[in-house]
């Protein structure tokens, strides 16, 4: 009675009481660190939201050099360029290509093609062409001034006056630098607006978005007014050049409200991306998710006490009822069977729970043994004095004193790893079937035995062994390159044990050779698959001499470029049947990779299909030249001027490019098709009896009647009367 009225009471008392500390003291803490954490949260995501944002502003950059460069040489456009006298017709084809181009791209202002000699300036149709003096964007003259060549091919931020509106743009100029000349002869100007930024940055009206210089110039801004003011005044501009970090977050009170300000600095555009949002409107959530989670709190408190003390009144009334009857009836033994029989099957139950709980309290306990391990590997550990009470407190089966070694597994099947449980207590699981295994207080030979026995099962790809670790603090360095290897176990052989002095995998990131890319995009516009296949080789083995992270994203990036590309031939009716992977596809691709040759044979797959589409176009081409090239010929072959240059002059290709491709699509050089053709015609006319032979002969372009029957005989074997006399 004592235990049932007394001390059951106590410990519900003190189960409630230590509950509701529990909740309390919990609310506090979470409150406290509630605003930090997730303002570290929002920090990440707009940090990851500003270099997505950085990267697609590069890439848009990139393609519109790419396309204003390919514009720049185009003879149409060279022609207003540079020539003083431009025909009607030259005019009215250039302009035309310029309404092309600005309407494949709809963010696209405008495309002015400025000509020194004439100091004229060509647009679009939309636009009237004039004199620099009278043109109507008045800041295009400041462009065309080249006092800094700094500024080709880079984005200027600039305003153009349209019927008395300020519209906001980026202007990209494109010119040949001649050094032997004291000015430049002529100039690109392709005017971006600033539309396709927002359509990138969306609209959000929770927050301001800046591009902020330097020197405090506004870039961009979500509000057109603000474009290139000046904030170098600011508080918020201040407190974040005054931070000299390259990305952070920071409250700023103005007027009253409180200000939440998230910033990003990038040394590649050399620019701050800054978010700016109302703290109220952005807490506002989090301010009702804290009311809601002391609620939540409290109602549980009330509904486990109340639990609770019916859960103690069950048991508190058949521990009385038995205790009475053993006071009152000695025969309790033979005639209350029943009660016996319900305690006896609660004691048997309260067994089975306490065993079910001490195997729950293992799991949990391996698995924070687990964890702690895994921070060391990671290099998380702050403090290595505090390491010895952690492995007391959490029973780490391992010794701070004793040397380690550590074993690397890659398998395709989680079950095979337990092998290894004899020579370590502990298996810690990495990303893509990857385990390290920290092994002590056993000999290398048994390591070295296992290893090679296990290297052996049909689901290991590879086993690593580190070298003897002497001390805890050396182990992140080991472990590190050892987890690198088993990422790059593509590149290894399977089933093969390597040892740590065998590897030399670095983990450092580094530098995204864009040298090698350029190259191996320009072997693809070309179609020189055997050139752009050895250059993506060099730069796969280029990538993967740094982490399996840098390998990476340079594959991806890589692989993005050359999606690009695929875009920018589709634009001319090639790759019609292509369908490549998504970014997403790739990459997952990348991470479940087994060996390298599949990645290879990926890669040389797009190369040949480069290949064959560049071929493709190419004979399409040479077709097309060769059937004008014949069309002329065989209009003008009366012309006793026909010949290979006149033939060139009337198609503006090379004579060395003409006498080739003709030769190649027809068997024959020109020379000798043109005879043939005015043989064929000479046939003809020598049929008809009102023309002499020497008319026949300066009607089909000979300039001599001997010369004339030279040749004739030549194609025919008789002379041009014979010929006659015999049809």
């Amino acid at each position: 009675m004592k235990i049932t009225k007394t001390y059951f009471f106590k410990i519900l008392f003190s189960f409630i009481i230590t509950i509701l500390i529990t909740i309390i003291l919990f609310s506090l803490i979470l409150y406290s660190n509630f605003e930090q954490s997730s303002a570290a949260v929002i920090n990440k995501l707009n940090q990851e939201f500003l270099s997505e944002t950085y990267r697609l502003n590069e890439y848009v950059e990139r393609m519109i050099k790419i396309s204003g460069m390919e514009l720049f040489y185009e003879p149409s456009i060279q022609k207003i360029m540079y020539q003083p006298d431009i025909a009607n017709f030259d005019v009215v084809q250039a302009i035309r290509r310029l309404d092309s181009i600005r309407s494949m791209n709809p963010h696209t202002h405008s495309i002015y093609v400025y000509n020194n000699e004439k100091e004229y300036i060509y647009t679009n149709s939309h636009i009237d062409s004039n004199t620099v003096d009278k043109f109507f964007d008045s800041g295009a003259s400041a462009l065309l001034s080249f006092d800094q060549d700094i500024k080709r091919l880079a984005p200027i931020p600039r305003y153009i006056n349209e019927d008395g509106n300020l519209v906001p743009i980026y202007s990209f100029v494109f010119y040949q630098h001649f050094v032997q000349e004291p000015h430049y002869r002529g100039a690109l100007i392709i005017n971006i607006g600033l539309d396709w930024l927002h359509e990138i940055l969306g609209n959000n009206d929770q927050s301001e978005i800046y591009f902020i210089a330097p020197d405090g110039v506004v870039m961009y801004h979500s509000e057109q007014e603000k474009f290139l003011s000046k904030v170098s005044d600011t508080p918020f501009f201040k407190t974040m050049i005054s931070k000299n970090t390259t990305d952070g977050y920071f409250i700023e009170k103005r007027g009253g409200k409180k200000f939440l300000v998230f910033y990003t600095f990038s040394a590649d555009s050399n620019l701050y991306l800054t978010r700016i949002y109302e703290y109220d409107i952005l807490m506002k959530g989090i301010i009702s998710m804290r009311r809601n989670t002391l609620f939540i709190s409290f109602l549980f408190l009330i509904i486990t006490t109340i639990a609770s003390f019916i859960l103690s009144r069950r048991l508190y009334a058949p521990i009385k009822g038995i205790v009475k009857k053993f006071d009152t009836d000695p025969s309790y033994e033979t005639q209350n069977n029943g009660e016996i029989s319900f305690l006896s099957s609660s004691i048997d139950q309260m067994v089975l729970t306490a065993a079910s709980l001490q195997e729950t309290t293992t799991s949990y306990l391996k698995a924070l043994q687990i964890d702690i391990l895994k921070d060391v590997i990671l290099g998380k550990v702050g403090d290595y004095t505090q390491l010895q009470q952690q492995w007391k407190e959490y029973s780490i089966p391992l010794s701070l004193t004793l040397p380690f070694y550590v074993v690397g597994i890659k398998s395709k099947r989680e079950s095979m790893v337990t092998l290894f449980d004899e020579v370590s207590p502990l298996i810690i699981p990495f990303d893509n079937n990857s385990y390290l295994y920290i092994c002590q207080d056993i000999s290398f030979e048994v390591i070295r035995a296992f290893a090679l026995s296990f290297a052996q099962e049909e689901y290991t790809k590879m086993v690593l062994v580190s070298n003897k670790i002497f001390h805890i603090t050396d182990i992140t360095q080991h472990s590190l390159k050892l987890l690198e290897s088993l990422r790059f176990s593509f590149m290894y052989e399977q089933n093969v044990v390597y040892f740590q002095h065998e590897i030399t995998r670095s983990i450092r990131q580094g530098n995204y050779s864009a040298p090698l890319e350029k190259q191996l995009l320009a072997s693809l516009h070309k179609g020189d698959k055997e050139e752009a296949y050895a250059t993506y080789k060099l730069f796969f083995l280029d990538s993967a001499n740094d982490s399996f992270n840098h390998f990476r994203f340079s594959m991806k990036r890589l692989y993005i470029s050359i999606q690009l590309l695929v875009q920018e031939f589709q634009r001319n009716d090639l790759f019609e049947t292509y369908r490549g992977k998504s970014i997403n596809e790739f990459e997952s691709f990348i991470d479940s990779l087994e060996d390298a040759k599949i990645l290879h044979e990926y890669m040389w797959s797009i190369c040949e299909q480069f290949y064959v589409e560049v071929v493709t176009q190419r004979l399409i081409k040479s077709q097309l030249h060769v059937s004008v090239m014949k069309n002329i010929i065989e209009k003008d072959y009366a012309n006793q001027n026909m010949c290979i240059q006149y033939v060139c002059d009337n198609t503006e290709l090379s004579p060395s490019y003409v006498s080739k491709l003709f030769k190649t699509h027809e068997g024959i050089s020109i020379n000798d098709y043109i005879l043939e053709v005015r043989i064929t015609k000479a046939k003809e006319l020598l049929q008809k009896e009102e023309y002499t032979i020497k008319e026949v002969a300066a009607l089909v372009g000979f300039s001599t009647e001997n010369y004339f029957y030279a040749v004739f005989k030549k194609y025919t074997g008789e002379t041009p009367a014979k010929y006659r006399r015999g049809v």
